[in-house]
């Protein structure tokens, strides 16, 4: 009972992780798609037609860009204990002159406000990590969104073929979920497979290069 148990959970394991980063890496092409949808439904002939979806691509993956990176950066710290930094630039003091304006180390404003305001918008578009952010959030539906989304997609093939409102036969899940195979994990040369992490696993650790995080 005990292998067909252990079987079992990691199996459930291995689906919910798949759904989460799934949610996680496809919720901007959410977004593109549903962009594209709109400008489909606006006119595809009409060029001025695409201008609000184009605008609603940009600000919805700027927007996303962020809370996307950080919930990549929970799940690895979570499930792995690695630690990824954001690596962002740090603003600096803002201070009021003798004249009575506020230097943010950029500009001159009129008020504590402005200056914090424009410190904030000049650091963030000349800050590496926020490029880095966005060719990750780029990427990632591409890379792991594409292998994640497999696991679900083949539980709902399953459960359409099971219920006969679709082609797919049952034996379509366990093709579709190979990240839930248990046989899948990695094993000791001459012994089973390792069942708690390691020390050097088990403690939080930074790499040693940039890495593509959010604010």
């Amino acid at each position: 009972m005990g292998r067909p148990r252990g079987w079992a959970v990691a199996a459930a394991v291995g689906f919910v992780r798949a759904c989460a980063v799934a949610a996680v890496t496809l919720l901007v092409p959410a977004v593109w798609a549903g962009a594209v949808a709109l400008g489909i439904h606006w006119g595809a002939g009409n060029p001025w037609s695409w201008l609000l979806p184009l605008i609603l691509v940009g600000t919805g993956t700027l927007a996303l860009s962020g809370p996307v990176c950080r919930a990549v950066r929970f799940l690895v710290a979570r499930w792995t204990g690695t630690d990824l930094p954001a690596g962002h630039r740090r603003p600096g003091p803002v201070g009021r002159l003798s004249t009575g304006y506020w230097w943010n180390g950029f500009s001159y404003e009129r008020s504590r406000r402005d200056a914090l305001l424009d410190q904030k918008w000049r650091i963030r578009w000349s800050d590496p990590a926020t490029w880095r952010d966005l060719r990750f959030t780029a990427i990632a539906p591409f890379t792991a969104g594409l292998v994640a989304v497999l696991p679900p997609a083949g539980a709902a093939f399953a459960v359409l073929g099971l219920s006969g409102a679709g082609p797919a036969p049952p034996s379509v899940s366990p093709g579709c979920s190979p990240c839930c195979w248990p046989s899948a994990r990695p094993r000791t040369r001459g012994g089973p497979s390792s069942r708690s992490p390691s020390a050097s696993c088990a403690r939080p650790r930074r790499w040693p290069w940039p890495t593509a995080s959010a604010n």
